[in-house]
Formats: structure tokens, C-alpha cells, sequence
């Protein structure tokens, strides 16, 4: 069931990311274009108004004209930039808000206009013809930004937000997930025994209890987990070992990562000196438990096996033994 819910969290938490940058996008396009329709009207007005009562050319560069330029610029925090552009001989007036003054040229440099990709998405220029008796070719330029970059800042705050949030929910899921990967991998492939016919992993726990209280012995169990995500890997790796088959262990393969380990006449501390070594060359995680001295069934010895497994994996240890209390 938790499986099921993650995976529907993961779709969810997907489609809300896709749908925030889709937003996003959506929203400063729509923000770009009216930002580039309110200048460019704004921009209008401005060309009429610094033409009008203009007797000549050098009107264009009187202190009134120089402040009702540096007014405008001021009062818009999008515009970048006003120009005085002549086809002919180039710009002859420049205002940049960074240097937030006017500077004039005589015979500027022509300007070329740039195919860059940031500028194309978040500059945009306009222009509009200056009226100007006996003069033609005269252009006012007005460079704009499309997009705020508070605007930019605001929606990197909300998608980190966003992302924050998404991970909280998903670190609330982890543990739970967790549990449900130790049930699932709980699932009998085969009993390897020949003493019992097992139909399921506490039967066949049950079945050894049974011998080990008829002998008198103690007994541990332990369930063990393989890093490369199959459990060939840890059984082949433990049937090599000598310690295997000197204290006559049997082994239950558990779904495909995870397999039992049954050691008779074993304590807890002994099996855990004993196999630690060999997990650590299989690359495999152990949780550990023993009967000591008890009368319980294999229910109880599986679920503390698998409580010892999930301590080694939270604490990335090769295993853990459980404690009894």
C-alpha cells in the first residue's frame, strides 16, 4: 500500500513541478509582451513630446531636452536605455539607467543590432521617428526589459519552496517505505531444507524452533540484504564459507534481495562475530536476533530480524543485532 501511495506521490510530485514551470513560462511570456506594448506606447508619446515646438536639430540637445530624456528614463524602471540615433552618422545621445547620466557624441559608433539569445528573450527595442524640420533619419531607441529580474528572483524562491516542500513529503514517506520494502521482499521463492516441506518463511522458523528446543540449543536468525539487489549473490557467497557449513546453517531465499539465515547452537554476539567478516566481503546488510533462552514463536524471531535489517540499512552498517530486553 505504501508503495503504491509513493508512486502516485512521485507522479503528483511530477506533474506539479511540470505544471509550476509551465506557469512560469506562460506568465512571463504574458509579462514580456506587456511590458513591450506599454513601452512601446509609452514610447510614442515620448517622440512626440520631445519633437514638439523643435526648430532644429541641435534643439534635440538643450538641458531641457536632455532632462525631460532623463525624467522619463527614471520614472520606468524597465527601460535600460534612450538613444538619438542618426542613420547617417549614428548615436548622438545616449542615456543608460547604470551610469544614470547623458552622454553626447558628436559621431558615435553605429549600432548593430545583436541576435543574442538572452537579449532577444529579456531586451526588447524600440523605435520611433523623431519629426524634426529639415532632418531626416532621425530614430529615438528605446531598449527594454521583458522580464523583471525580481520577477526572475520571486519564482526561483517559490520553486525552491516548491521543491522543499516536496521533499519534506517525501522524507515523511521514506521510513514507511522502508517497512514495506522489508514486507515485500518477505515473499517465499523455495525452502532449501530437507527436513521440512516449507510453505512460508515463518513456518519453516517455526519448524527449526522446534528442533532447537528439543536439542536444547539457542538459535539465530538473520535476514540479509544484498546491495546489488539480488540474493544469488549473498547465498552463493555464504555457502562458500566454512563457518556455513561447520554449524550446519540453512538458508530460505525471501523474494529477490533478501534471504533468511537459520544458525543452530548460536547466540546472538557468537553469530554476529562469526558473520560479520563474511557480509562484509559479499557486500550485503544483516539484521540479527536469537531465541536466548525464550519461548516465542518464529513470528517474533522474524520481526526482529527485520527490525535489526532496517537499523543497518538506516545506519549503513553491515549489520545490527537485536537487543532483547
Amino acid at each position: 500500500m505504501i508503495r503504491l501511495l509513493s508512486r502516485i506521490y512521485l507522479i503528483l510530485a511530477t506533474l506539479a513541478l511540470i505544471g509550476f514551470i509551465t506557469i512560469t513560462v506562460v506568465n512571463f511570456t504574458d509579462q514580456r509582451n506587456k511590458n513591450i506594448l506599454d513601452t512601446q506606447k509609452i514610447a510614442q508619446s515620448l517622440a512626440v513630446n520631445i519633437t514638439k515646438d523643435l526648430k532644429s536639430y541641435n534643439g534635440l540637445f538643450t538641458l531641457e531636452k536632455k532632462e525631460q530624456l532623463k525624467e522619463w528614463l527614471l520614472k520606468d524602471d524597465r527601460v535600460n536605455s534612450l538613444i538619438i540615433y542618426s542613420n547617417d552618422t549614428g548615436v548622438q545621445l545616449v542615456f543608460y539607467r547604470k551610469t544614470s547620466d547623458l552622454i553626447v557624441t558628436s559621431s558615435g559608433n553605429r549600432i548593430q543590432k545583436t541576435d543574442n539569445t538572452s537579449q532577444m528573450l529579456f531586451q526588447h527595442e524600440i523605435r520611433e521617428s523623431l519629426i524634426i524640420p529639415n532632418q531626416t533619419g532621425i530614430e529615438l531607441k528605446v531598449t527594454i526589459d521583458t522580464v523583471q529580474s525580481s520577477d526572475v528572483f520571486n519564482q526561483i524562491i517559490y520553486f525552491i519552496i516548491l521543491c522543499l516542500f516536496l521533499l519534506f513529503i517525501a522524507l515523511i514517506f521514506l521510513p514507511f517505505l522502508k517497512d514495506e520494502e522489508i514486507q515485500e521482499e518477505i515473499i517465499p521463492d523455495s525452502a532449501e531444507s530437507t527436513q521440512v516441506s516449507a510453505t512460508s518463511l515463518e513456518d519453516w522458523v517455526n519448524h527449526q524452533l522446534s528442533l532447537s528446543y528439543d536439542l536444547g540449543q539457542d538459535l539465530s536468525l538473520a535476514l540479509i540484504s544484498s546491495n546489488s539487489g539480488h540474493n544469488m549473490q549473498i547465498k552463493n557467497g555464504l555457502e562458500r564459507d566454512e563457518s556455513f557449513h561447520k554449524y550446519a546453517c540453512r538458508i530460505y531465499k525471501v523474494g529477490q534481495a533478501v534471504i533468511a539465515l537459520l544458525i543452530p547452537g548460536m547466540n546472538l554476539d557468537r553469530a554476529v562475530k562469526t558473520f560479520n567478516p563474511v557480509l562484509k566481503q559479499l557486500d550485503g546488510k544483516g539484521g540479527f536476533t536469537s531465541v536466548s533462552g525464550r519461548s516465542i514463536h518464529g513470528i517474533t524471531l522474524i520481526e526482529e530480524a527485520k527490525a535489526a535489517l532496517r537499523k543497518a540499512r538506516n545506519e549503513d552498517t553491515t549489520l545490527y543485532g537485536f537487543k532483547v530486553k
